[in-house]
């Protein structure tokens, strides 16, 4: 009977547990100007024109001189359709079945962004300021209890520096990005059996900053013809506290514990970039390819080790497994006029999961998205060397049906979470404008 109650312990601690700090770190492409929403954050250099300072292509600052300084302002608006009524508690995550409606929508973001460089000698420094407005750190954490996106979910202030110069038709630039540091509060809990009353665990942990190299090489060939190769680590937040607790047993004795709780908190992979324009005689054709490499994530994710006590390692239901993909993006960049231009892309997004919740236990939901974007930018002869943007862009989630089976997460007969199963479809716009000034 006691090992019973053992058991009993642990699937309930483990289930509440990754609900309360199974933080998301799947992020959309973030523009660090708003021309690189139609762009599809390819690299893009018009001689003919005062070029936009680009934190997504440093190298390119190389082809410049002076000062250059962006301002950026972003807004972020997200449609998912109501997934129905759904099992969000059964036998093995609680004491009964329980049904409630799910909706994905998460609320309306908003972003500010600066990036610029300036001329030193023969090098051209760079930065890059990417702000939330609301929050500075915003760390969601998706809960087991129903299906979650991983899209969407996190925004924090990052920081982004970088040195480049140019070889003759060669422009090299060598950066670091820094995540700035949070903190994640759990309220944990833990019961022995339906007889005994609840214990309450509060745990405060840090998210530790992160720092990721980045290296880019810039080739233009003639003036037609130019590549961009860049290279960025991958940044994985990680979260570790011990925590220590006592659980009542019936109304004469207890339980004590001790616990290592670790996690993945966010997590940014590392990537591969390669960028293509070429220059025809009346418009830019931008074509690249982007690789991620999601496999060496563990997803969002707690885990309990070093148990003492009554203890021991359960089920983790929630865990997901993350292939690597491939981001083609093309582009066409049309001037107006000498001091307009207008650029049209698109970009397709594979799923990073290796398979579908049908199959999977967890509720963690990816979909393939296609992107398409469109931006438009003016010389402002009002203001010397200052430039107007405004773009949009807008992703579509390909529809995704999960029939959930009749086996619980413990792999007994019963409801799952989920169930009996549902059809994700969404979209997700972003608009911004922007202005830079060029000295």
């Amino acid at each position: 009977m006691k090992e019973q109650k053992n058991s009993q312990l642990i699937k309930w601690f483990t289930s509440i547990a990754i609900c309360t700090l199974s933080l998301n770190g799947l992020a959309n492409l973030t523009a660090s100007h708003v021309g690189e929403l139609g762009s599809q954050g390819l690299c893009h250099f018009d001689q003919e024109a005062n070029q936009l300072s680009s934190a997504l292509c440093p190298s390119l600052n190389s082809f410049q001189k002076g000062f250059h300084l962006n301002m950026n302002f972003f807004s972020t608006h997200s449609h998912f359709n109501s997934l129905g009524r759904l099992v969000t508690g059964n036998q093995y995550t609680q004491r009964e079945v329980q049904y409630q409606e799910v909706d994905l929508t998460p609320a309306s973001e908003q972003r500010l962004s600066l990036n610029g460089f300036v001329t030193w000698g023969e090098y051209q420094i760079s930065a890059y300021l990417l702000a939330p407005i609301h929050n500075l750190v915003s760390l969601h954490s998706p809960a087991p209890d129903s299906p979650q996106l991983l899209q969407n979910s996190n925004h924090h202030l990052l920081f982004k520096a970088n040195i480049s110069r140019k070889f003759e038709n060669l422009a090299i630039s060598v950066g670091a990005t820094q995540g700035f540091k949070g903190q994640v509060q759990s309220l944990l809990v833990t019961a022995l059996d339906e007889s005994s009353s609840p214990s309450y665990v509060d745990i405060q942990a840090d998210v530790e900053s992160q720092w990721a190299m980045d290296l880019e090489l810039a080739y233009q060939f003639n003036e037609r013809n130019l590549l961009v190769l860049h290279y960025q680590q991958k940044m994985d937040y990680r979260v570790q506290q011990t925590a220590q607790g006592i659980s009542p047993l019936g109304s004469l004795s207890r339980v004590d514990y001790q616990f290592t709780l670790e996690g993945s908190a966010l997590f940014s992979p590392e990537n591969y970039r390669i960028s293509y324009q070429y220059q025809a005689q009346s418009f830019y054709l931008l074509t690249g390819i982007r690789y991620e490499r999601w496999s060496d994530w563990q997803g969002p994710s707690l885990q309990i080790s070093q148990a003492q006590g009554v203890l021991r390692a359960g089920d983790n239901y929630q865990y997901s497994r993350f292939k690597d993909i491939l981001i083609p993006s093309f582009a066409i960049a049309y001037p107006l006029t000498n001091k307009q231009k207008l650029t049209l892309g698109y970009s397709y997004r594979p799923s990073i999961l290796t398979a579908s919740p049908t199959h999977d236990r967890g509720n963690r939901l990816d979909t393939n998205v296609s992107q398409i974007g469109l931006s438009y930018q003016k010389q402002l002869s009002s203001l010397a060397g200052s430039q107007l943007t405004i773009g949009a862009s807008h992703q579509h989630f390909h529809s995704l049906r999960v029939d959930k089976q009749s086996i619980m997460e413990d792999g007994s007969e019963g409801e799952p979470i989920g169930s009996p199963g549902y059809e994700l479809k969404g979209s997700v716009l972003v608009i911004g404008a922007g202005l830079a000034l060029n000295f």
